[in-house]
Order: C-alpha cells, then sequence, then structure tokens
C-alpha cells in the first residue's frame, strides 16, 4: 500500500454500526445513511478522541430515530394546490371542495400577511389568529371547529408526503362544539305550510317533510330511484353526484308522498 493510501486509510474509522468519521484538512466530519441518502456532517473538532465521541452520539440519535432529513421549504399554497388534488382524485364533491379552497386560501391568506409563506412555518398562534379572525366574522363554533379540522388536514397531508419533518401544529386542540338544537316545525304547522302552497312548490314540500331528504337528494332523485311495489325511494350516487355520506340509503314512502307521486 502507498503512503498516501495508507494515510487516507488511517483518516478513515467506522464508529459502532452506522457512522465513519474521517478527516478534511484539520476537522474530523462523519459519514452515515439517513433514509437511504449519504449524509456528510462537520464535527468541528481536529480531535480524533472528540470526532469518536461525536460520532458515537450521531449514531445513538441514528438508532432512536431522532435524526431527520432536512427538508427543502415548500410554500403553502403548493400543498394547498396538491392537496385539492388529492382530493378530487378521492372522488369528493365539488361543494365540499370548495369549502376546502375556501377555508384554506383563506388561512395562506393570513399567513402572507405574517410573512410566512412555507408549510413549516404554521404554528399553533397563526390558528389563534385565524380563529379570532373567523369569531369575528360572527362564524359559529361548529365552522370554525370545521375550519380547524381542514387545516389540520392539509398539514397531515403534508407530513404523508415528506413535505415537513415534523409536525407545526403539535398539540393544536379542535374539541367538539356542544350542539345546538335545530329549529323543527311541529306537523301541524308543516301542514299548514302544505295547505298553502301551490303546486310544483307543493309537491317538493311534501317530499321533503315526508323522507327527510336534503336538497341535493330530491334535486338527483330519478323514477328509476322510486319503488312503488316496496314504498320505498333509494338515495344513491350518480354520475356527477354523490349524497353527503357517500352511501346509498333507502328511504320509506309514506302515503301521502305516494299518492302525489302516482
Amino acid at each position: 500500500m502507498s503512503p498516501l493510501a495508507s494515510q487516507a486509510t488511517n483518516n478513515r474509522e467506522k464508529v459502532g454500526e452506522c457512522v465513519t468519521i474521517y478527516k478534511r484538512g484539520k476537522n474530523w466530519w462523519a459519514s452515515y445513511q439517513l433514509d437511504r441518502k449519504q449524509q456528510r456532517e462537520a464535527l468541528s473538532t481536529e480531535s480524533k478522541k472528540e470526532a469518536r465521541r461525536k460520532a458515537l452520539i450521531i449514531e445513538a440519535e441514528l438508532i432512536q430515530g431522532k435524526r431527520e432529513v432536512t427538508l427543502p421549504p415548500v410554500l403553502i399554497m403548493d400543498v394547498i394546490e396538491e392537496y385539492l388534488a388529492h382530493l378530487t382524485t378521492e372522488g369528493r364533491a365539488s361543494k365540499t371542495l370548495n369549502k376546502y379552497r375556501y377555508t384554506l386560501n383563506r388561512l395562506a391568506a393570513l399567513a402572507k400577511t405574517q410573512h410566512k409563506t412555507s408549510l413549516h412555518q404554521l404554528n399553533l398562534r397563526l390558528i389563534d389568529a385565524y380563529r379570532k379572525m373567523r369569531m369575528e366574522e360572527n362564524r359559529s363554533a361548529k365552522t370554525i371547529h370545521c375550519d380547524t379540522y381542514i387545516i389540520r388536514q392539509l398539514v397531515n397531508f403534508g407530513l404523508s408526503r415528506k413535505m415537513i419533518s415534523c409536525d407545526p401544529l403539535e398539540g393544536l386542540k379542535n374539541p367538539q362544539p356542544k350542539r345546538t338544537e335545530q329549529p323543527c316545525w311541529t306537523p301541524e304547522e308543516v301542514n299548514q305550510i302544505l295547505a298553502a302552497a301551490n303546486d310544483p312548490q307543493k309537491s317538493i314540500f311534501t317530499a321533503y317533510a315526508d323522507t327527510g331528504m336534503r336538497f341535493g337528494e330530491l334535486q338527483w332523485l330519478t323514477w328509476d330511484d322510486v319503488d312503488f311495489e316496496k314504498n320505498l325511494i333509494h338515495i344513491r350516487p350518480k354520475d356527477g353526484w354523490k349524497p353527503k355520506t357517500g352511501e346509498s340509503r333507502k328511504v320509506p314512502m309514506t302515503v301521502r308522498l305516494k299518492q302525489m307521486l302516482q
């Protein structure tokens, strides 16, 4: 072995199972694999003994999973667009996509006023500011809860796609708001409304009253969905639309509704 090769060998030493130290100039460096990529780290010492000590610390952190690859910053708006594209491929309804887009764009606009443009810059104080903004707009507790959930999902998407290496919203709490009693007409009031209504509104109101269908469900109903023999109405997905829950269900048909439809 040549003197030069011998010197190079003497300047490299494996410490533990994962880390190799080597000398570059006067200082020692560490080399190791992390997430299938070669990492080089300056140990900032001229002492081989100190280099070994620091290498053992790196080794322990690698084994314990405390070391993470430093990822380049990803713009919030880029993550939003990729997340919405992902939701589109999952078949989410356009109404849902519009809601998500609105919430996330509002978040990005607020973050920009605080000079935060990258996903890793989101933090709990920004979420507090967002919630406060929505409260000042007289939004309900349920709406603010849903907005916070959407933001949480955006960050989870970024984590799952390795756009960020740690959770900037760690510790975020989003408790369910208290349920509020929903207004409901009595049967007598419903009958008064139906008696005062004219067709086609009367038929529509009767269908709502007797089935509990949502607006979209009635809008997309076809005659193929109406089973007069079994007195059932089928709520099921159509091309370009699906129920809010995404699942099909059967609704009993009242005598009054059946007579009206026939």
